[in-house]
């Protein structure tokens, strides 16, 4: 038994790496809504500084449990900012909680550091000022896998062959001119919130619908994993799969010790939660419909749609190079509308991986420029 358990320690400590992420956070970015709306954003990036641009969500930071991280913070702006491990249990002095921490004073930098402790999905964000920096775009999500690195939910548990994370929340465009335009905490309308645009990925309306990395694609013999963050706002966020039913495995981030038996076609994720779903059916296009609700009555605020695509395995159209496609007609829109049928020749074109040779993508260049 002495001996097991030491292997078994050993092989732990095989797997455990040290990850490093640069994480720099700026005040100065815009982001362009569905409707040309641009809006001021703040908010995390890889590296960069001062005047690069940022966006919505953060960069995911992805790492194996047991793994060592460390989040090299620099702040670029003149206000104080942290990074707070949503979710994870992380020693206090590293927790980015101002009272119970440390805050990272302007244009300072400082590094947190942690053994990454459980398998699931998890968020982080700024802890100062943290209903106006969350709702001004300062969060991110951190997935954390099995030591072995499997397409497991953890080690020895549910299995999937694809995933996507969808971080949802709202943004109250007042807010984002207030902030923008000279707004301090001390005087901000927190009695007044009216959240206008409806976000996933940082992105609304159709938006949604046209991004690669959001839409839901895979085979009918495989089992998508869908992430859902609830991070980016204040209100619940309801989401109906129609037709599909899904299982519920990661709740409030952390794995379920056995998945949860009771099958639905909807589940409600509440500001700060976290939950993982599994999610196969038959072949065919559908729609999740994502309800935002009332944090008074949970009556409808607004809404958003997201694609969730199952093709049959061994179409080529519907693996996930079909992404690269549906982008090139649209930049071949853009350029010249009239030429947008010349480029179905490419469909058939699909070698057996479902990638496209060069002489076709050469071929098509003329057409975009």
């Amino acid at each position: 038994m002495k001996n097991a358990l030491l292997l078994l320690f050993s092989s732990t400590l095989s797997f455990a790496a040290d990850v490093h992420i640069n994480i720099t956070v700026g005040m100065s970015s815009d982001t362009l809504m569905h409707d040309g709306t641009s809006l001021r954003i703040w908010g995390f990036r890889e590296d960069g500084s001062a005047s690069s641009p940022y966006w919505v969500p953060g960069p995911t930071i992805r790492c194996k449990e047991g793994d060592h991280l460390f989040i090299h913070f620099a702040n670029t702006s003149g206000l104080e900012h942290t990074i707070h491990a949503h979710g994870m249990d992380v020693p206090q002095a590293v927790d980015g909680v101002p009272s119970t921490s440390a805050t990272v004073p302007p244009f300072g930098e400082f590094v947190y550091d942690f053994i990454v402790p459980h398998a699931g999905t998890y968020a982080y964000h700024c802890h100062v000022h943290t209903v106006l920096h969350l709702q001004m775009g300062m969060y991110g999500s951190v997935i954390v896998d099995p030591i072995s690195g499997s397409n497991t939910v953890w080690e020895a548990g549910p299995a999937f062959d694809r995933e996507r994370l969808w971080v949802t929340g709202e943004y109250d465009s007042y807010w984002h001119w207030l902030a923008a335009n000279g707004g301090h905490p001390t005087n901000f309308p927190f009695h007044e919130y009216n959240p206008d645009y409806f976000i996933v990925n940082g992105m609304s309306g159709t938006d949604i619908s046209e991004d690669w990395q959001t839409v839901a694609t895979f085979a009918s013999q495989q089992k998508m994993l869908l992430r859902l963050n609830n991070i980016g706002g204040f209100l619940p966020h309801r989401f109906r799969f129609g037709q599909l039913q899904v299982q519920t495995v990661i709740s409030d981030g952390r794995p379920l010790p056995e998945p949860m038996r009771i099958f639905s076609n909807e589940i409600t994720v509440y500001p700060g939660e976290r939950y993982g779903v599994l999610v196969e059916g038959p072949v065919g296009e559908y729609m999740t419909e994502i309800d935002y609700l009332s944090i008074y009555d949970e009556s409808l605020v607004g809404s958003a749609e997201v694609p969730l695509i199952i093709y049959l395995e061994g179409d080529s159209t519907r693996d996930g190079k079909r992404d690269i496609l549906d982008l090139i007609q649209l930049l071949n829109g853009i350029a010249n509308p009239s030429s947008l049928g010349h480029v179905s020749f490419l469909a058939a074109d699909l070698d057996e991986n479902g990638v496209i040779e060069t002489e076709d993508f050469l071929l098509l260049l003329p057409l975009i420029l």
